[in-house]
Parts: structure tokens; C-alpha cells; sequence
């Protein structure tokens, strides 16, 4: 039954004996003529509180328990180990099936001045499956994001190939499921803002040109700079042994042009140099001949 006026529930058979005594509630179980009955004793006015009791008559025996700071009830023995394996199988069939949560996040939504060359950190609630979980970057400019490294079951580190741009809005939504197979909520995402670098004085020099010839065109190819300012490249070409007559901007990150229009029995001379936003150029690379 139900002791409505203590909130406890209480297991009953025949005989029974319930008293109150101040702010004590018992409740004696005998299980037969002559039992011995177990009675668990709530008493908020004696904290931590372990206190055996016997009846002075051998026929109605009973272990009293004395515990505390649950409102003051009584619960047999028996009740009271059923109730905790109810909550234990409660908690156990519960798990996994509430939803998991993204909990910590480098960058932190809403951050600003985020470094461009910083990693993308994200925490979840707990264990995931690593294959589930996804990131898309929503903006302008791609930082193509690696696949990720777990740090540990419930902390994946993505890099960037090519860094954040400077001075722009990111949006990064997240996607994935716990080892129970359960999703995060739709929608869960991050916004950060990088920051706008000042120039920090000219890029160095691009590295490994090259160029191979073809049909009124050619294809040039170099390495990538790393500089957080930088803006893109300068390609410049004329007849070889000659000055450049002829000029092409490459926007960062793109490493690689086709310049069309040209002559094919003309080789030509290609020099190509770093500029950043601040309108800095590097030295121009060495020419190499397309022919």
C-alpha cells in the first residue's frame, strides 16, 4: 500500500503493525504465525544512523534500522532491496537511450577572434560511435577539415589542411550517434568568428614551380604558403628570355592555374610571387619555361 501522508511506499502482510512515535514511522512485516518481521525505521532527527533493535517478545522479534534524511518513513527490509533493484533495472534500461550532447567545444560557440591555424576540439556527454560522427562547414571558405582524432571515447580533434580564413563568420554543424545508436538532436552546431590578422610584413617566396605545356595553354603548379594573412598568388608571364607581359591573380588557397590563349610555338617565361591582404609581395620564384 501506499503511506500517502509519508510519500513511501510500503510492502504488507498479514499481521501487520504500524505505529507513529514522533517523527517515527514503522511498519512491522511477519511472514507467519510467529515470524520474525525486518523493519527499516526513517528518522531525520538522528542523521547517519544505524541502530539494531529487538522486540522484548521472542514471538513478534523485528530488527529495527534506524537511517535518515529521507522525510522519515518505514520500509521492510524486503521492500526496501526491491525498490533499489527497481531503480537500478530503471537506470540500466535507460541508458544510452537519452540523447547524447555536445558539451565542450575549441572554439567555444559564439567565440571571436578565433586564431585562423586553431583546431577544431568537440567533447560529447559521453562514449560515441567514432565512425557516426560527422562535421560540414558552412561558410565562404572551406579549411578542409581532416578526418579526426579520437583523444579519448567521448573527444575528437579535427585539423585544417588550409586554415581558417581571417575575419569570417563559421558555422559547423555536428552530427552522430552513442554506442546505444542514438543521434544528437538535429541542429547541433557552433558558430565562431576568426580573426581579422593585421599583415605581419611580406610572404615568403612560393616553393617547387612548375609548369607543363599544352594545347594554346599551360598548367602551373606550386607549393602551398602558410602565412595567416596571405591573400593568394601573382603568376606573370611573357616570351622567354624577355620581361613578363602578361599578369594572373590566384586567390589563397588554390595552388595550381591554366593560362590559355597563348602560342604554342613560343615558349614562354613563368615567375610567380605571394602577396597578402595588406598588398605585400614576396620575391618572384626563378622562371621556368614552358615549352
Amino acid at each position: 500500500m501506499f503511506n500517502t501522508r509519508q510519500g513511501a511506499m510500503l510492502a504488507e502482510e498479514t499481521p501487520t503493525e504500524t505505529r507513529a512515535r514522533g517523527t517515527w514511522v514503522a511498519l512491522t512485516a511477519c511472514h507467519g504465525r510467529g515470524a520474525t518481521g525486518g523493519v527499516v525505521e526513517m528518522n531525520p532527527t538522528s542523521p547517519r544512523t544505524l541502530a539494531p533493535h529487538k522486540e522484548a517478545d521472542p514471538r513478534r522479534w523485528r530488527t529495527r534500522f534506524c537511517l535518515s534524511g529521507l522525510g522519515g518513513f518505514a520500509l521492510p527490509v524486503g521492500g526496501l532491496l526491491l525498490v533499489g533493484a527497481l531503480l537500478l533495472a530503471s537506470c540500466d534500461s535507460s541508458r544510452g537511450t537519452l540523447a547524447p550532447t555536445v558539451v565542450q567545444t575549441s572554439p567555444i560557440a559564439g567565440a571571436a577572434n578565433v586564431p585562423t591555424d586553431s583546431d577544431l576540439r568537440i567533447g560529447f556527454s559521453e562514449a560515441m560511435a567514432e565512425s557516426s560522427v560527422k562535421v560540414e562547414v558552412d561558410a565562404t571558405h572551406d579549411p578542409g577539415l581532416d578526418s579526426g582524432r579520437w583523444t579519448d571515447a567521448e573527444t575528437i580533434v579535427f585539423k585544417t589542411t588550409s586554415g581558417w580564413q581571417i575575419d569570417t563568420d563559421y558555422s559547423v554543424s555536428i552530427t552522430g550517434r552513442n554506442l546505444a545508436g542514438t543521434p544528437l538532436a538535429a541542429g547541433t552546431s557552433i558558430t565562431f568568428h576568426t580573426a581579422a590578422v593585421t599583415s605581419i610584413g611580406a610572404p615568403a617566396m612560393p616553393g617547387n614551380v612548375r609548369v607543363e605545356a599544352g594545347d594554346g595553354s599551360f598548367d602551373l603548379t606550386w607549393d602551398a604558403n602558410h602565412e595567416p594573412d596571405l591573400d593568394g598568388y601573382t603568376l606573370y608571364w611573357g616570351p622567354a628570355n624577355g620581361p613578363p607581359d602578361s599578369a594572373l591573380f590566384v586567390a589563397a588557397p588554390a595552388t595550381s592555374a591554366t593560362v590559355s590563349g597563348v602560342n604554342n610555338a613560343q615558349p614562354y617565361d613563368v615567375t610567380v610571387d605571394a602577396i597578402d591582404i595588406a598588398g605585400h609581395h614576396s620575391e618572384p620564384t626563378a622562371p621556368v619555361t614552358s615549352e
